[in-house]
């Protein structure tokens, strides 16, 4: 996920390029949000460092916590699921594999399989007539890698989240001589510089020039679309096969991880995230300990229980702190059933994250420069 790679599309061995990183990306949330308990920034790089790192600076965090605590022997790199199926009178899990160092594909069985791929690979490319018409470059935020050639241009990026609020300022740091942000249902919202200007999503393009439902026109060169992705799995069999909004509650999960129809089966990091690595690093714990029979899944009517309680919440969130309390709190849930390092402090961590939230609506520009 935090590798970064010039190519697009697919890779040399004809399989799809997961990555979505691009030149001189930063974190897009505050790394107080991202921290380990067990293993800190301070412990890390030594000294106190700003709340924006480069993407090379927490890739290396990343591999010097997992070089602390993991175990590299029980990793394949440079192989590919192509399929996981699981046989009902068995109770085992059939998992084919593609590597590019070996012929042929290798199958094993296994007792359980835990799908950590996350779900930033397969864009969410939604479509507007007009698009047809528009004779500039259209891509998808997946496929951003650098940003030269939007020198002295004008780039329409679509979206509202994260991905379009960075990528639009660093196109402007870059030369982009206008940026024009265009939205579904409410604009970013942000105190941006002189040259940039929101519209609704077009209603018609002719060539390069892109007409808004607002009255408002522009000549636009690049289109940039940022419109998320979706939670696609095609390797896992469709009975074990997680579909789902992109979410805070995830459809089909106990737990956020257990696969309701199937115990043995577990995602981790599917949800919509404010917290993520701390919340991927709970995750496993509480599935290590079920794997191991230290904790018992309940029967199916609690299940189901238990997701339509946490899914009636998500229903009622009216803005940001609704939904990073919501995580925080569903952390602190899996962190009271699971062993686990350390204390992680949810009530500290949703304060931070408020901070960050309201220094962004007030000057996005002046605070992902600090």
């Amino acid at each position: 996920m935090w590798n970064y790679t010039w190519r697009t599309g697919v890779d040399n061995d004809g399989e799809p390029i997961h990555n979505t990183m691009y030149d001189r990306l930063y974190i897009n949330a505050a790394k107080e949000l991202h921290e380990f308990s067990y293993y800190t920034f301070m412990d890390h790089w030594g000294k106190a460092t700003p709340s924006f790192p480069p993407r090379a600076a927490m890739r290396g965090y990343l591999e010097a916590r997992f070089k602390k605590y993991g175990e590299p022997s029980w990793i394949k790199f440079k192989t590919v699921v192509k399929s996981v199926t699981f046989d009902e009178a068995t109770q085992k899990f059939t998992v084919t594999t593609r590597s590019a160092s070996e012929p042929g594909m290798k199958v094993e069985t296994f007792d359980n399989v835990i799908c950590c791929t996350g779900h930033f690979s397969f864009p969410n490319n939604p479509i507007l007539p007009c698009y047809d018409d528009f004779k500039g470059t259209i891509i998808h935020s997946h496929d951003q890698r650098t940003f030269h050639n939007y020198k002295d241009k004008t780039v329409m990026v679509i979206g509202t989240s994260f991905s379009a609020e960075d990528i639009a300022s660093i196109a402007w740091k870059h030369g982009a001589k206008k940026i024009v942000c265009s939205y579904r249902n409410e604009p970013m919202g942000f105190k941006w510089p002189d040259c940039f200007e929101t519209h609704p999503l077009p209603n018609k393009i002719v060539n390069k020039t892109v007409y808004f439902p607002d009255g408002g026109e522009a000549e636009v060169d690049y289109i940039v679309i940022c419109a998320g992705f979706h939670l696609t799995y095609p390797f896992m069999e469709d009975k074990l096969r997680l579909t789902s909004p992109s979410a805070i509650v995830p459809d089909m999960l106990y737990k956020g991880v257990s696969l309701m129809n199937n115990e043995k089966c577990f995602y981790v990091g599917m949800q919509a995230q404010v917290y993520s690595f701390n919340m991927f690093d709970v995750q496993a714990a509480y599935v290590r300990d079920v794997v191991q029979g230290k904790l018992t899944l309940p029967g199916q009517p609690e299940k189901e229980e238990w997701l339509a309680k946490w899914k009636a919440r998500q229903d009622k969130f009216a803005g940001y702190s609704d939904l990073c309390e919501c995580q925080g709190d569903y952390i602190t849930e899996l962190l009271g059933e699971c062993q686990y390092k350390k204390g992680w402090d949810t009530k500290e961590t949703n304060k931070i994250f408020n901070q960050w939230v309201d220094a962004k609506v007030a000057n996005i520009m002046t605070f992902r420069d600090q």
